[in-house]
């Protein structure tokens, strides 16, 4: 073990015993080497610096020692654990002083997001409590601004399409592979990204993975014809890059099976 691993009690212990590099017959002379002291001597700097690393280890068990007793606590009555390095007033503020709490059991802590509506939410600034034991949460220190009720709720996670685009509802979205347009009607399932769509073809419901759809409209022989009758339309000159251009659409469609 390197010296500087060594507990205070292995230390003085490795002292008494010698037997290392640099040890003598003398155990505080061996305490000066193992403390990596400029003079082979217990001077009173290396009897301060050994005190300190004791004193440094006896707060960390004490710290340690409670932060096992609160974990343990919180597992048996099932309190929020503490964090990781979160020292117990902390923890005491967060979990037990008067809060309004998620649906989780977590308390709102001033600035996290509350849902206000499906698509809106706000930082939560001040917390109302009534006598009768209701409780509020405002947008504003003051109390004004947003003001909810519970059940208060976290701001559901944006369910993010195949490009990552935030989707939202009313939307017009395409499906990547065979190009349908869709308008998102709701979300059937946000945490599993279910994207509920009416078809704009048929009118038909359905649910659609977010990751299948896209904001970008996909090519096709439909948006090819469209963009190069627009491109007549208004009488413009169909240069060779522009030509290209077309024809680079036509061949991919048809490599991809003329859609």
């Amino acid at each position: 073990m390197e010296k500087n691993e060594m507990t205070a009690a292995q230390l003085l212990r490795k002292a008494a015993e010698g037997g290392f590099e640099g040890s003598t017959g003398e155990t505080y002379r061996n305490i000066s080497v193992l403390m990596g002291a400029s003079r082979n001597v217990l001077s009173s700097e290396t009897c301060r610096a050994l005190a300190g690393k004791i004193e440094a280890e006896i707060e960390e068990a004490r710290r340690t020692t409670l932060t096992g007793i609160i974990a343990g606590m919180a597992a048996m009555n099932g309190w929020p654990q503490p964090g990781c390095g979160e020292a117990p007033r902390n923890w005491i503020d967060r979990c037990f002083l008067p809060r309004p709490r998620f649906e989780d059991g977590e308390p709102v802590q001033f600035g996290d997001e509350v849902e206000l509506s499906d698509h809106d939410s706000f930082a939560a600034k001040s917390m109302l409590f009534g006598s009768s034991g209701s409780v509020r949460i405002a947008s504003v220190g003051n109390g004004s601004g947003y003001v909810v009720p519970p059940p208060f709720k976290r701001p559901a996670p944006e369910v993010l399409d195949a490009d990552g685009v935030p989707i939202h509802v009313g939307d017009t979205v395409w499906l990547l592979d065979s190009g349908h347009d869709f308008e998102v009607t709701a979300f059937a399932k946000r945490k599993g990204r279910l994207v509920q769509c009416r078809s704009l073809e048929t009118g038909d419901s359905v649910n659609i993975g977010a990751e299948s759809l896209t904001h970008e409209e996909p090519d096709s022989l439909e948006k090819l014809h469209r963009d190069m009758a627009a491109f007549a339309e208004v009488g413009a000159d169909c240069t060779s890059d522009c030509c290209r251009g077309f024809a680079g659409r036509l061949a991919a469609l048809v490599e991809k099976g003329g859609e």
